[in-house]
């Protein structure tokens, strides 16, 4: 098989994520991004040998995309910034958590799919432990020059760490998510609200 020189696996993740956006997970074909990347559908196999595949790294590049930016300096300074990221794509319509869901139910019956969202979790959980260690927990110099140290969460002795906080933290915002799908008049900003309030009690709650 001849190798393609024009069209790049990014360009095809970029169709097949508009695909999603437009038809959503489950009406998204090979044929179908090979028509929105004007390209074969040989090409498409080329790259991603499965429809199972191309989704895994649509899902992978949307959460590494959002991590990225969440890890600049100027983008998350604090826990509301944090969860205002994460309200970003959380809708009735969210492409993202579509296909999140849509891969988690497919890989009820497809065990070779657990694998790759397993880890793809594992990764989530650990980048916002770290998030939540460099970023929240710990208050910068500035904050401590301007007195608004004591504005953020800080974790006292005996609370949880932020690395048995994380995985509780993505359940919560994954079942927000879930309600939000399901549900077009779901109360999202009232919902993310209530978790922020709830989140700093845990950062700073000592543990029984």
């Amino acid at each position: 098989m001849a190798k393609p020189n024009i069209v790049s696996r990014d360009m095809l993740l970029e169709a097949a994520r508009i695909c999603i956006a437009d038809r959503g997970p489950e009406r998204t074909t090979l044929r179908a991004v090979a028509e929105q990347a004007g390209v074969t559908q040989g090409t498409v196999f080329y790259h991603f040998r499965t429809k199972e595949q191309l989704m895994m790294e649509v899902l992978r590049g949307w959460c590494e995309s959002s991590w990225a930016e969440m890890q600049t300096e100027s983008a998350v300074r604090d826990l509301a910034d944090a969860l205002a990221a994460a309200r970003s794509r959380c809708g009735f319509d969210s492409p993202y958590h579509r296909l999140f869901f849509a891969m988690v139910a497919h890989s009820l019956h497809q065990p070779a799919m657990q694998t790759p969202l397993r880890q793809l979790l594992a990764q989530e959980n650990e980048q916002l432990a770290k998030l939540l260690e460099s970023r929240i927990a710990q208050p910068s110099s500035t904050e401590e020059e301007s007195g608004k140290a004591a504005e953020r969460p800080k974790a006292r002795q005996g609370a949880l760490s932020p690395g048995r906080l994380a995985p509780i933290l993505n359940a919560l915002i994954d079942g927000i998510a879930l309600q939000a799908l399901l549900d077009p008049e779901y109360p999202v900003d009232q919902a993310y609200r209530d978790a922020e309030v709830w989140i700093r009690a845990m950062l700073g709650k000592d543990v029984p």
